[in-house]
């Protein structure tokens, strides 16, 4: 899922959180979806709506300092919820002048 779009409060300094960013998010699977691609059968996939429906109405109830901490709860939040075995995750933010976006990217694996 690419460019999942969260409104929350992150940020290092009480001026970036006073006023709710948006934050994008880049969610990639990692699984083998060879099952669910060859029989079309939903049960052998990963649930796409829920992926990204969790960030949206979690994520902005709390308040976060690093964007660090946003890409790794939706992680962790993904690989506690889903079979999927590892997950990468950027999340991005509009955050000084002069620059497009600061970016974040973790990748992690799950414990299993």
């Amino acid at each position: 899922m690419v460019g999942v779009e969260v409104w929350l409060k992150v940020g290092c300094a009480a001026a970036e959180r006073a006023f709710p960013p948006r934050v994008e998010l880049d969610v990639r699977l990692g699984e083998d979806f060879t099952a669910a691609g060859r029989s079309e059968d939903l049960t052998r996939s990963i649930d796409d709506a829920g992926v990204v429906e969790r960030p949206r109405r979690a994520l902005p109830k709390k308040t976060r300092r690093p964007l660090e901490a946003v890409a790794e709860e939706t992680a962790r939040w993904v690989l506690e919820r889903t079979p999927a075995r590892a997950v990468g995750v950027k999340a991005r933010k509009r955050a000084l002048p002069g620059i497009r976006f600061a970016e974040v990217a973790i990748y992690r694996a799950a414990a299993r």
